[in-house]
C-alpha cells in the first residue's frame, strides 16, 4: 500500500540510476575504443592531442542525454504501476 507518489518517484530514481551506470559505461568503453582506434590508425599523435576539454563536454552531454532518455521512458511504466492494485501488481504470469 505505498502512495502513488512514492511509487512513481521510486521507478524514476531507479530509472535515472540505471541510465547513469549503462551511459557511463558507454561513455568509458567509446573513449577507450577510440582512442585505441586512433592510436593504432594515427600512432601516439592520436593520445597526445587529445582535447581533453571536448572529450570531457560531451561525456558530460552524453550522460545528461542517457539519463534523460531514461527517465523520459520510465515515467508511463511508472503511472501505470501507480495505479494499479498490489494485488495485481504482486501477481506472477507465465
Amino acid at each position: 500500500g505505498a502512495m502513488d507518489h512514492f511509487i512513481i518517484r521510486l521507478f524514476l530514481i531507479e530509472a535515472g540510476i540505471q541510465g547513469a551506470i549503462g551511459t557511463g559505461a558507454g561513455i568509458i568503453m567509446g573513449f577507450f575504443v577510440g582512442l585505441l582506434g586512433g592510436i593504432a590508425t594515427y600512432g601516439w599523435v592520436a593520445a597526445t592531442a587529445l582535447p581533453v576539454g571536448g572529450v570531457l563536454q560531451s561525456a558530460a552531454i552524453s550522460l545528461a542525454i542517457g539519463v534523460s532518455l531514461c527517465v523520459v521512458f520510465a515515467i508511463y511504466p511508472a503511472y501505470v504501476a501507480a495505479s494499479m492494485q498490489p494485488v495485481d501488481a504482486m501477481r506472477v504470469e507465465e
